[in-house]
């Protein structure tokens, strides 16, 4: 009897854990260009805005950034908030960043991709931890201070996506290419409450029971 108790008790912990929902696409501002434009994130600051499409907390996001031939993206400075270059919901400083290469320089034009001649294009994606976003509210994310391991000329991809940019110097600009990624946030339902609640209470009682013989 206990052991069925306690199977049925970690079976309905195991299917709402399994009810999480996965990562996801919280905004995505189209794909990466690689061979019109890109605006340097080393020595300038770069802001893009976005609208998550659900109440979330972002976990990462992913750019594509141009770096000279041969380097490898390292480490960047970002902030999130809600206003332009704002860092009010959350910042880092020399973040590190994955980095997967897309094409080196002078590879052939590829869909629109790495026809530039003068440097390499990456997918660099960094975790920023969990921030809370809303649904249809206007954000933006802020990248400065790129560094790579050659020493310089880092730079954001230019897309022309919907969001709204700005460059520090040069004011207005063209967006960039980025997704922002999240967990998205359901508020739990009161019978998921009461039923997970039921499943860990369960596993409680047939371990002290356990315990005490």
């Amino acid at each position: 009897m206990k052991m069925r108790i306690a199977s049925l008790s970690l079976l309905t912990v195991l299917c709402l854990a399994l009810s999480v929902p996965a990562l996801a696409d919280l905004y995505n501002n189209g794909p990466t260009n690689g061979t019109v434009n890109s605006y340097f994130i080393d020595a300038f600051v770069v802001t893009d805005s976005f609208v998550p499409n659900a109440n979330t907390r972002i976990f990462s996001f992913t750019f594509a950034e141009w770096v000279p031939p041969g380097s490898t993206p390292l480490t960047v400075d970002w902030a999130i908030g809600t206003s332009s270059f704002g860092s009010n919901l959350g910042s880092g400083f020399n973040a590190p960043i994955f980095a997967s290469l897309l094409c080196h320089s002078g590879d052939p034009f590829n869909g629109g991709i790495c026809g530039f001649s003068l440097d390499d294009v990456y997918t660099s994606s960094v975790i920023v931890g969990a921030i809370p976003v809303t649904a249809g509210q206007t954000y933006w994310l802020t990248l400065a201070n790129a560094k790579d391991d050659f020493g310089g000329r880092d730079s954001w991809d230019e897309n022309s996506g919907p969001s709204t940019a700005y460059d520090s110097t040069l004011g207005a600009i063209p967006s960039e290419s980025f997704t922002i990624t999240g967990i998205p946030q359901p508020v739990p339902e009161p019978s998921g409450i009461i039923l997970f609640g039921s499943g860990v209470l369960g596993l409680a009682g047939v371990l002290r029971r356990k315990l005490n013989t």
